[in-house]
Protein backbone atom coordinates (compact mmCIF):
# COMPACT_ATOMS: atom_id res chain seq x y z
CA UNK A 1 0.00 0.00 0.00
CA UNK A 2 2.65 2.56 0.26
CA UNK A 3 4.43 1.69 -2.88
CA UNK A 4 1.24 2.35 -4.40
CA UNK A 5 0.58 5.64 -2.46
CA UNK A 6 4.27 6.70 -3.17
CA UNK A 7 3.40 6.00 -7.05
CA UNK A 8 0.31 7.77 -6.83
CA UNK A 9 -1.19 5.32 -9.60
CA UNK A 10 -4.29 3.47 -10.08
CA UNK A 11 -7.72 4.15 -11.16
CA UNK A 12 -10.24 5.98 -9.15
CA UNK A 13 -14.00 5.72 -10.10
CA UNK A 14 -15.65 9.13 -9.69
CA UNK A 15 -19.58 10.09 -10.03
CA UNK A 16 -21.01 13.24 -10.64
CA UNK A 17 -24.80 14.57 -11.46
CA UNK A 18 -25.52 15.91 -14.55
CA UNK A 19 -25.45 19.54 -14.03
CA UNK A 20 -21.58 18.92 -12.72
CA UNK A 21 -20.46 16.72 -15.22
CA UNK A 22 -21.34 19.12 -17.94
CA UNK A 23 -20.17 22.40 -16.24
CA UNK A 24 -17.86 22.10 -13.40
CA UNK A 25 -15.84 19.36 -13.07
CA UNK A 26 -13.84 18.46 -16.82
CA UNK A 27 -11.50 21.55 -15.68
CA UNK A 28 -11.11 20.45 -12.16
CA UNK A 29 -10.25 16.74 -14.04
CA UNK A 30 -7.93 18.06 -16.42
CA UNK A 31 -6.18 20.33 -13.96
CA UNK A 32 -5.85 17.53 -11.55
CA UNK A 33 -4.34 14.92 -14.40
CA UNK A 34 -1.39 17.54 -14.70
CA UNK A 35 -0.67 16.68 -11.30
CA UNK A 36 -1.09 13.46 -10.79
CA UNK A 37 -0.71 11.66 -14.64
CA UNK A 38 -0.86 8.24 -13.06
CA UNK A 39 -3.86 8.63 -11.76
CA UNK A 40 -6.67 7.45 -14.41
CA UNK A 41 -9.94 8.26 -13.62
CA UNK A 42 -13.40 6.94 -14.71
CA UNK A 43 -15.96 9.41 -14.67
CA UNK A 44 -19.61 8.38 -14.36
CA UNK A 45 -22.62 10.68 -14.67
CA UNK A 46 -26.30 10.67 -13.77
CA UNK A 47 -28.57 12.72 -11.24
CA UNK A 48 -27.95 12.90 -7.71
CA UNK A 49 -29.91 9.42 -6.52
CA UNK A 50 -28.28 7.49 -9.70
CA UNK A 51 -24.83 8.55 -8.33
CA UNK A 52 -25.55 7.98 -4.81
CA UNK A 53 -26.86 4.69 -5.37
CA UNK A 54 -23.63 4.11 -7.18
CA UNK A 55 -21.74 4.79 -4.47
CA UNK A 56 -24.10 2.50 -1.94
CA UNK A 57 -23.48 -0.27 -4.24
CA UNK A 58 -19.47 0.49 -4.46
CA UNK A 59 -19.41 0.85 -7.86
CA UNK A 60 -17.63 4.43 -7.31
CA UNK A 61 -15.56 5.47 -4.94
CA UNK A 62 -16.31 8.92 -4.36
CA UNK A 63 -19.23 10.91 -6.14
CA UNK A 64 -19.88 14.89 -6.32
CA UNK A 65 -23.20 15.89 -6.37
CA UNK A 66 -26.31 18.67 -6.12
CA UNK A 67 -29.23 17.57 -3.63
CA UNK A 68 -31.37 18.99 -0.53
CA UNK A 69 -31.23 15.49 1.48
CA UNK A 70 -28.77 13.72 2.51
CA UNK A 71 -28.49 9.90 3.25
CA UNK A 72 -27.31 8.20 6.43
CA UNK A 73 -24.49 6.06 5.01
CA UNK A 74 -22.85 8.50 2.97
CA UNK A 75 -20.47 11.30 4.01
CA UNK A 76 -21.21 14.92 2.50
CA UNK A 77 -18.49 17.60 2.49
CA UNK A 78 -19.46 20.79 0.99
CA UNK A 79 -18.03 21.72 -2.28
CA UNK A 80 -18.95 24.69 -4.14
CA UNK A 81 -21.88 27.10 -3.27
CA UNK A 82 -24.50 27.43 -6.52
CA UNK A 83 -27.51 29.31 -7.25
CA UNK A 84 -30.43 28.32 -9.31
CA UNK A 85 -32.02 31.07 -10.95
CA UNK A 86 -35.29 31.16 -13.24
CA UNK A 87 -34.44 31.81 -17.03
CA UNK A 88 -36.54 32.31 -20.31
CA UNK A 89 -35.16 32.92 -23.54
CA UNK A 90 -33.72 36.48 -24.43
CA UNK A 91 -37.12 37.56 -26.66
CA UNK A 92 -39.77 35.85 -24.23
CA UNK A 93 -42.29 38.15 -23.16
CA UNK A 94 -41.13 38.26 -19.49
CA UNK A 95 -37.35 38.98 -20.78
CA UNK A 96 -38.27 42.91 -20.15
CA UNK A 97 -39.85 42.26 -16.55
CA UNK A 98 -37.39 43.46 -13.77
CA UNK A 99 -39.33 41.33 -11.19
CA UNK A 100 -42.40 38.68 -10.64
CA UNK A 101 -43.92 37.67 -7.69
CA UNK A 102 -43.93 34.58 -6.55
CA UNK A 103 -47.41 33.69 -7.02
CA UNK A 104 -47.05 34.27 -10.61
CA UNK A 105 -44.80 31.07 -10.78
CA UNK A 106 -48.08 28.78 -10.70
CA UNK A 107 -49.14 30.86 -13.94
CA UNK A 108 -46.25 29.90 -16.01
CA UNK A 109 -45.02 27.14 -18.30
CA UNK A 110 -42.37 25.34 -16.53
CA UNK A 111 -39.68 22.95 -17.60
CA UNK A 112 -37.87 20.60 -15.22
CA UNK A 113 -35.43 17.70 -14.69
CA UNK A 114 -36.68 14.52 -14.04
CA UNK A 115 -37.78 12.84 -10.37
CA UNK A 116 -34.27 12.00 -8.77
CA UNK A 117 -32.79 15.06 -9.94
CA UNK A 118 -31.16 16.76 -7.24
CA UNK A 119 -32.33 20.50 -8.77
CA UNK A 120 -35.70 19.49 -8.77
CA UNK A 121 -35.13 18.66 -4.87
CA UNK A 122 -33.63 21.91 -4.20
CA UNK A 123 -36.44 23.69 -5.94
CA UNK A 124 -39.00 22.05 -4.21
CA UNK A 125 -37.14 22.57 -0.73
CA UNK A 126 -37.33 26.38 -1.70
CA UNK A 127 -40.57 26.63 -2.58
CA UNK A 128 -42.00 24.99 0.34
CA UNK A 129 -42.09 28.10 2.70
CA UNK A 130 -44.19 29.94 0.37
CA UNK A 131 -47.20 26.73 0.67
CA UNK A 132 -46.04 26.13 -3.32
CA UNK A 133 -45.83 22.25 -4.29
CA UNK A 134 -44.27 21.06 -7.33
CA UNK A 135 -47.37 19.63 -8.96
CA UNK A 136 -49.30 22.93 -8.13
CA UNK A 137 -47.31 23.97 -11.32
CA UNK A 138 -47.81 23.91 -14.99
CA UNK A 139 -44.97 21.69 -15.39
CA UNK A 140 -45.14 21.26 -19.72
CA UNK A 141 -41.82 18.93 -19.69
CA UNK A 142 -39.43 16.83 -18.04
CA UNK A 143 -36.41 16.46 -19.10
CA UNK A 144 -33.06 14.58 -18.47
CA UNK A 145 -30.20 16.89 -18.95
CA UNK A 146 -29.79 20.49 -18.37
CA UNK A 147 -28.86 21.00 -22.30
CA UNK A 148 -32.10 19.53 -23.28
CA UNK A 149 -33.81 21.92 -21.37
CA UNK A 150 -31.83 24.70 -22.32
CA UNK A 151 -32.21 23.67 -26.15
CA UNK A 152 -36.33 23.04 -25.09
CA UNK A 153 -36.39 27.21 -23.58
CA UNK A 154 -34.93 28.76 -26.70
CA UNK A 155 -37.82 26.89 -28.44
CA UNK A 156 -40.71 27.66 -26.75
CA UNK A 157 -42.27 30.15 -24.02
CA UNK A 158 -41.44 27.96 -21.15
CA UNK A 159 -39.22 29.00 -17.72
CA UNK A 160 -36.60 27.02 -15.74
CA UNK A 161 -35.08 27.34 -12.90
CA UNK A 162 -31.38 26.15 -13.68
CA UNK A 163 -27.84 26.48 -12.13
CA UNK A 164 -26.14 29.73 -13.01
CA UNK A 165 -23.37 27.77 -13.76
CA UNK A 166 -24.90 26.41 -16.63
CA UNK A 167 -26.27 29.10 -18.09
CA UNK A 168 -23.25 31.37 -18.38
CA UNK A 169 -22.80 31.12 -21.78
CA UNK A 170 -25.89 31.64 -22.89
CA UNK A 171 -26.41 34.69 -20.64
CA UNK A 172 -23.22 36.31 -22.27
CA UNK A 173 -24.48 35.52 -25.78
CA UNK A 174 -27.86 37.29 -24.73
CA UNK A 175 -29.84 34.14 -25.70
CA UNK A 176 -30.85 33.59 -22.40
CA UNK A 177 -32.12 36.07 -19.73
CA UNK A 178 -32.66 35.71 -15.50
CA UNK A 179 -35.93 36.63 -14.37
CA UNK A 180 -36.12 37.59 -10.64
CA UNK A 181 -38.82 36.38 -8.55
CA UNK A 182 -39.49 38.87 -5.22
CA UNK A 183 -38.53 37.39 -2.43
CA UNK A 184 -36.87 34.18 -4.01
CA UNK A 185 -33.12 32.85 -3.23
CA UNK A 186 -32.17 29.69 -3.78
CA UNK A 187 -28.67 28.84 -2.90
CA UNK A 188 -26.97 25.18 -2.65
CA UNK A 189 -23.92 23.75 -2.26
CA UNK A 190 -22.91 21.27 -4.54
CA UNK A 191 -21.26 17.89 -2.41
CA UNK A 192 -18.09 15.72 -2.15
CA UNK A 193 -19.81 12.26 -1.39
CA UNK A 194 -18.04 9.32 0.30
CA UNK A 195 -18.97 6.15 2.03
CA UNK A 196 -19.33 6.72 5.93
CA UNK A 197 -16.03 5.39 7.52
CA UNK A 198 -14.23 4.46 4.11
CA UNK A 199 -11.27 5.69 3.01
CA UNK A 200 -8.52 5.28 0.82
CA UNK A 201 -5.21 7.14 -0.32
CA UNK A 202 -6.98 7.69 -4.19
CA UNK A 203 -10.09 8.84 -2.96
CA UNK A 204 -8.31 11.43 -0.26
CA UNK A 205 -5.91 12.76 -2.98
CA UNK A 206 -8.66 13.80 -5.15
CA UNK A 207 -10.37 15.29 -2.56
CA UNK A 208 -7.58 17.23 -1.61
CA UNK A 209 -6.82 18.80 -5.08
CA UNK A 210 -9.94 19.84 -5.65
CA UNK A 211 -10.73 21.26 -2.35
CA UNK A 212 -7.75 23.27 -2.42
Amino acid sequence: MSSFVTKRQGLLRLGASTTLSQYVISPILAQFHKKEKGISIHLINGNTAQIENALLNKEIEVGVVEGQSKNQSIKYVPFLKDELVLVCRANHPLAQTNEIAIATLKTLRLVTRERGSGTLEVIEYALKPFHIKIDQLQIEMQLGSTESIKSYLLNSNCVAFMSIHAIEKELKNKELQIIDVDNLTIERYFYIITLQGKSDSLSELFIKNISS
